[in-house]
């Protein structure tokens, strides 16, 4: 039998997979590393569509059809994977006692997320203020540009009692 894999928590050794946790114990904790690492993957993947939109929107980068199938598709992936992990979860949680499975409740919104950024998919543009961005302005235009914004933030605010008084 292979030594059972370990790690050491706060000082104490706990044992994954070890023959004494049984067989409940052990696809509990698969359930959990599973329900974990598809909340840093969908992280991940929302970060890189975020990160996608705002390169095309800025005009860093065209954008381009096939980049987009891709995100959609990475989307469509995790949500038929994750529907699978929570059904087994579900059905896990019904023999053995609902919230035995830590960090489920926060996998169903992110589901929940994942589906309505699919569903409600909109494609990235190129912004119509992109001459607007400092990087694309010249040191004399970026400066007019910084001056305009200070001299506005002189101007006097408005508030209700200005106004009533």
């Amino acid at each position: 039998m292979a030594e059972p894999r370990s790690m050491t928590a706060g000082g104490l050794e706990v044992y994954r997979n070890h023959p004494s946790l049984g067989v409940s114990t052990q696809k509990r904790r698969e359930l959990e590393e599973t329900v974990q690492m598809g909340i840093g993957l969908i992280g991940a993947i929302f970060g890189n569509i975020s990160n996608w939109r705002h390169r095309v929107m800025s005009g860093a980068q065209p954008f381009e059809p096939a980049e987009r199938e891709q995100y959609k598709a990475e989307l469509a992936d995790w949500i038929e994977v994750t529907k699978s992990v929570l059904d087994a979860a579900k059905d896990f949680e019904a023999q053995h006692g609902y919230g035995t499975i830590c960090g489920l409740q926060f996998l169903k919104p992110e589901l929940d997320k994942a589906e309505e950024t699919l569903d409600q998919w909109n494609d990235p543009k190129l912004t119509s203020a992109i001459g607007l961005q400092i990087d694309h302005l010249s040191p004399e235009e970026a400066n007019q540009m910084l001056a305009a914004f200070q001299k506005r933030e002189q101007k006097p605010k408005f508030t209700a009692k200005r106004l009533v008084g």
